[in-house]
C-alpha cells in the first residue's frame, strides 16, 4: 500500500513537472514563431525567394531551429534545409491553422525525416502560426524546435525522483517494521502474561525492558502480579488456619459429648461440668468466627485494634482446661 502511494505521488510529480516544461516551451516557441512569422510575412508575399531564404537560414541559425515556410495549401514554399520545397507538408497542425486557427502545436517523437535535419534530435516540437499580409491569411509557418533536451530533463527528473522515493520507501518500510515491532512485541508479552494468570500461575511475569509507556505498564503488571501471588498465599495460610483453630473446639466438644451420649447412668455432677465445657467450647467457637470477621474487617481497613494488657496465666489455665479432655482421652497426665 505504501508502494502504491508513493507510486501514485512519483507519477503526479512526473505529470506536474512535464505539463510546466513542456507549457513554459511552447510559449518560448510561439513567440519565436510569431516574431519569425512578421519577419518573413513581406518577403514571402513579394515571392522574393532570395530574400526569404536569407530569412530563414539566420532564423533557424539562431534558434537552432527548422523553418518552413507553406501556402494555403499546405505547399512548402520555403525551407531552412532546402529539403521539402514544393512538397505537401500534411500535418494536422497546418491544416488546423491554414482553416482558420490562430496556432497550433505538436510534440512527435522518433520521426526521422525531421530528426536528421535537427541536430539529430529524435524528440521535437512543431509550432505553426499563420503569415499574413494587410490583414489577409496567405500561408503557415512552421517553426521545428528540438525538444530532446527538454525529453532528457524530464527523464533525468524522473529517475531521481524514483530514487528518491525509493529509498524513502526502504526507510519507511525500515522505520514502520520497527515501530511495529517496538509495539506489538510487549503487547504479545503481556498477552503471554495475562494467559498464564487466567491459567491459575500466580507467578507470571513479563520481561520489561526500556522505560516508555509499554515498560512501565510491565512494571505494573509484574507488581499486580506479585500482589496477587502475595494475596494468594495469604489466603491459603488463612484458610490453613482458620480451618486448624475451628477443628480443636469441634474435637474437644465431640468428646464432651461422648460421655453424655453413652454413659448410663450418668453423674448429674459429670453431666453438668461436661454441659459446662461444651458452652464454653461454644463460646470460643463464636469468639473465632468474630475474630475471623475482624481479620476481614482489618484487610479491608474498617477496624482499628485497640491494645491492652493481657493475663498470661489466665490464658495457659483456659488452654490447659480446654485441652484436659485430649489428654484424658489418651492418659497424659
Amino acid at each position: 500500500m505504501i508502494c502504491a502511494a508513493f507510486t501514485l505521488v512519483d507519477f503526479s510529480l512526473i505529470q506536474l513537472i512535464g505539463e510546466y516544461l513542456f507549457t513554459q516551451r511552447v510559449r518560448e516557441a510561439e513567440g519565436i514563431a510569431l516574431s519569425a512569422a512578421s519577419r518573413t510575412a513581406y518577403a514571402y508575399s513579394t515571392s522574393n525567394a532570395d530574400e526569404l531564404q536569407t530569412l530563414l537560414d539566420e532564423l533557424s541559425a539562431d534558434h537552432s531551429a527548422r523553418i518552413l515556410l507553406t501556402d494555403n495549401y499546405g505547399v512548402v514554399q520555403a525551407d531552412s534545409e532546402g529539403l521539402l520545397n514544393g512538397r505537401l507538408f500534411a500535418y494536422n497542425e497546418v491544416a488546423e491553422v491554414l482553416g482558420g486557427k490562430e496556432s497550433a502545436y505538436g510534440y512527435y517523437n522518433l520521426s526521422a525525416w525531421i530528426a536528421i535535419s535537427i541536430m539529430g534530435s529524435t524528440a521535437v516540437g512543431m509550432h505553426v502560426v499563420p503569415v499574413e499580409t494587410d490583414g489577409v491569411r496567405c500561408g503557415a509557418l512552421v517553426y521545428i524546435s528540438p525538444e530532446q533536451e527538454v525529453y532528457d530533463s524530464l527523464t533525468l527528473i524522473q529517475q531521481r525522483i524514483l530514487t528518491w522515493l525509493l529509498l524513502i520507501t526502504v526507510l519507511v518500510l525500515i522505520f514502520v517494521v520497527f515501530i511495529t515491532g517496538t509495539i506489538t512485541k510487549p503487547i504479545a508479552e503481556l498477552n503471554r502474561g495475562i494467559l498464564q494468570m487466567t491459567r491459575g500461575d500466580m507467578h507470571a511475569h513479563v520481561h520489561v525492558k526500556g522505560h516508555n509507556e509499554f515498560a512501565r505498564l510491565g512494571r505494573a503488571f509484574n507488581q499486580m502480579s506479585d500482589q496477587l501471588q502475595r494475596l494468594n498465599t495469604t489466603r491459603n495460610e488463612f484458610v490453613s488456619n482458620a480451618s486448624h483453630e475451628l477443628k480443636t473446639p469441634l474435637s474437644t466438644i465431640k468428646i464432651l459429648v461422648e460421655p453424655l451420649l453413652y454413659q448410663d447412668p450418668i453423674n448429674p455432677e459429670l453431666a453438668r461440668e461436661l454441659l459446662g465445657d461444651i458452652n464454653r467450647e461454644v463460646d470460643r467457637l463464636n469468639l473465632l468466627v468474630s475474630d475471623l470477621l475482624s481479620l476481614v474487617r482489618i484487610d479491608s481497613g474498617g477496624l482499628q485494634l485497640n491494645l491492652g494488657d493481657v493475663s498470661l496465666g489466665a490464658v495457659v489455665n483456659d488452654t490447659v482446661h480446654r485441652i484436659r479432655p485430649y489428654a484424658r482421652e489418651r492418659d497424659i497426665a
